[in-house]
């Protein structure tokens, strides 16, 4: 099939023929015409092309979430869904924070994996499947639906945390060190993100892009590293809106974190890759920070990793049992002679107390007291 056909059947399809008939052949021309659309930029947006047709079993209005994250996944990586609803959907290991935890999926052709999903969205009810084929190129309407979900079943969402299916993110640590001590006019019309500005536009390689599609040589926008990006809720219902107005770009981190927010105006954008660098997309560097700083004091509380077995390393690292001190709490003022230097006598369970002591034992085998006199 020609491009000149494929866009003569794509141009007509989308005039003509009413969207439910003929399922299959609708995923093959619109699958179709967004490959076209690295070449030749004729698509032309609709709500037709994200709708929802497996969608969650509840809404997430409830005022105890804390944040909505919508993970972008491949249709078959089960594997990948199932640590992280144990990661994030689990309220155990979140505690205190609430989390909403939706996986974005594309349509399949395959049987036996549509029925696989079936019995996944029958199960956990957290899925949301699109009309689009689950392929690379339709990334972009994989966003877009999720923005449209967003929009018409969590109206009172706090944060949008958006993440791709191989990033960890250590939820305690992102609000604690970083969310809670965000200024206020950050939490307004912001993308908080790995942003890159003045980019070259790829013309060769996985993001290649013709002249024709778009003649810049560079991006004349912000735009954001897509894996993770945190938005606040005011920019939901428009990113929904512009997303579905205007012309699709295939490359999805560009058109819905760099063209959708400058036609919406006004969208601010905080920087976390660097000064301080909060998230990386080097798990070798994450791994690094932690093992050399410790978890509480490497600063980096996200990254990408290569799988599942990195997810579950840092998984079980930052679940495991911290050591438990009795809350009792003592403490002794030592005054020296001319009353100017103080200092503080520490009593425990082992016996004699020795500061200068070499090879005391693990600290989860000794419980500290300090007493107050």
């Amino acid at each position: 099939m020609s491009v000149q056909e494929i866009i003569m059947v794509c141009i007509t399809y989308r005039t003509f023929l009413p969207f439910r008939i003929l399922f299959i052949i609708h995923q093959f021309i619109v699958a179709s015409c967004l490959c076209v659309c690295s070449c030749v930029y004729v698509c032309v947006p609709s709500d037709e092309l994200t709708e929802i047709t497996m969608n969650t079993n509840d809404e997430c209005g409830n005022s105890s979430i804390d944040a909505v994250v919508v993970v972008h996944t491949s249709a078959d990586h089960f594997k990948r869904r199932e640590r992280f609803r144990m990661a994030y959907s689990n309220y155990s290991n979140t505690k205190p924070y609430r989390l909403k935890v939706v996986f974005l999926i594309g349509s399949v052709l395959d049987a036996n994996l549509q029925i696989q999903l079936e019995r996944e969205n029958m199960m956990y009810g957290d899925t949301v499947v699109g009309s689009f084929l689950d392929t690379y190129q339709n990334l972009t309407l994989k966003a877009v639906m999720g923005f449209r979900w967003l929009a018409s079943t969590c109206p009172n969402v706090k944060l949008l945390i958006k993440l791709d299916d191989d990033v960890f993110i250590d939820v305690r640590k992102f609000f604690t060190n970083y969310w809670e001590k965000v200024a206020s006019n950050n939490k307004k019309r912001t993308i908080h993100c790995l942003v890159w500005h003045n980019a070259r536009v790829g013309r060769t390689g996985k993001w290649k892009v013709e002249k024709g599609l778009f003649a810049n040589a560079s991006y004349p926008f912000p735009y954001c590293a897509g894996f993770l990006t945190l938005v606040t809720p005011d920019l939901i219902e428009p990113m929904y809106t512009y997303g579905k107005s205007i012309d699709f770009f295939w490359i999805d981190d560009v058109f819905l974190y760099g063209m959708i927010p400058s036609v919406i105006q006004g969208v601010n954008f905080v920087q976390l890759g660097h000064n301080p660098r909060v998230m990386t997309q080097n798990y070798k560097e994450y791994k690094q920070c932690r093992e050399s700083k410790g978890v509480d004091k490497c600063p980096l509380w996200a990254t990408l990793t290569n799988g599942e077995d990195e997810i579950d390393q840092e998984f079980a690292i930052i679940s495991a049992p911290k050591p438990v001190f009795d809350k009792t709490v003592t403490t002794k003022k030592q005054y020296s002679k001319d009353n100017k230097q103080t200092g503080l006598i520490i009593t425990s369970n082992l016996s004699p107390v020795n500061t200068q002591q070499k090879n005391l034992p693990s600290i989860n085998k000794v419980f500290v007291k300090i007493k107050q006199v």
